[in-house]
């Protein structure tokens, strides 16, 4: 009975530090069309060997229209034929998402990882792919320069 208990003290502490690992940078809440429609809660956050991105849904999307902000988000990259065979990687690990769901891309030592609701999904170490994946928000061309501005973290 002690060495349980040890053991969930030792598993829960380690637990707290994963999760105080990461710091908030920035947050943004994205809209589309002139209406205004909260699509989701996108928040930036670092730590001294990862950084994540974390994609609270506000609004239903279907796995077709996530691929289709990907190729948005990416549509100065993708046009080389190798980019465009690497970001299939990315489109192929899009879901219909509910109000609710959260997405989360992790760069870590090397990998990316996408987790849905703190389920993983997918893994991997390609570089090309590693450099793909926050693109769209925090990268040379982002789909729009305040949401990164916001997500680094920049006063408005």
């Amino acid at each position: 009975m002690k060495n349980l208990f040890i053991m969930l003290i030792l598993s829960l502490s380690s637990l707290s530090t994963f999760a105080s690992e990461f710091r908030l940078v920035g947050s943004h809440l994205l809209e589309y069309s002139m209406f205004k429609i909260d699509i989701y809660q996108i928040s930036y956050f670092k730590s001294s060997n990862a950084e994540k991105l974390v994609l609270d849904y506000k609004y239903p999307v279907k796995k077709e229209h996530s691929i289709e902000g990907w190729k948005v988000g990416l549509k100065h990259k993708i046009n080389e034929e190798e980019n465009l065979k690497k970001a299939q990687w990315l489109f192929d690990h899009c879901y219909d998402l509910k109000k609710g769901d959260q997405l989360t891309l992790v760069k870590r030592e090397g990998n990316l990882e996408i987790y849905l609701n703190d389920e993983l999904k997918g893994k991997t170490k390609d570089e090309k792919i590693l450099a793909l994946a926050f693109e769209p928000w925090l990268g040379e061309a982002p789909v729009d320069l305040k949401l990164k501005d916001s997500l680094l973290g920049k006063q408005l």
